[in-house]
């Protein structure tokens, strides 16, 4: 394997265990519910320039739970931003609420909202009765193009600066 492949892989890992690890203090330290925030941009943040807008609108989408926050922490973390949040709320109402802000949104296809309910486990779409978050690209559930490597990475970044000019135009008007 490539090693500078190979790193990254080693980085995205070693970052989604520090991300379960805060998660899972949140729920024993609050007892709640817990809502984990970052992006999805291929390829990495940082390959992005308005990357910092994105995270602020994502950030400010969550609001709408403000009002049964119990505690809430942002980060830069190894692999992009992160935000935290115990909330008072039931898991499957949070991740109501959460699926609608990633679909309707106009940059919602670019946030990843994860729900971890009280035993530590992840709330699924199919919870909801909700098909899988479908590809940037094409209508194939996200899950199998990334599985078969489907897109190249340049089609996938497109994509994304698509979504974020038009979603942050949409959103200004």
């Amino acid at each position: 394997m490539d090693t500078k492949l190979e790193k990254q892989i080693n980085q995205i890992m070693t970052a989604k265990e520090r991300r379960a690890a805060r998660q899972h203090r949140l729920l024993r330290v609050y007892g709640s519910t817990v809502i984990s925030l970052t992006l999805n941009l291929p390829g990495g943040y940082r390959r992005y320039d308005r990357w910092q807008q994105v995270w602020h609108e994502a950030r400010r989408a969550l609001e709408v739970l403000e009002s049964v926050e119990k505690h809430h922490t942002s980060r830069e973390g190894l692999w992009g931003p992160e935000t935290f949040m115990a909330v008072g709320m039931g898991p499957l109402a949070v991740k109501v609420i959460t699926t609608t802000i990633e679909e309707r949104h106009p940059l919602g296809r670019l946030f990843d909202i994860d729900v971890i309910d009280l035993a530590g486990n992840p709330v699924s779409r199919k919870q909801l009765g909700k098909p899988a978050r479908s590809c940037l690209i094409c209508e194939k559930p996200a899950i199998e193009c990334y599985l078969n490597r489907a897109h190249s990475l340049e089609e996938l970044m497109k994509a994304v600066e698509t979504i974020i000019e038009e979603g942050l135009r949409s959103w200004t008007i």
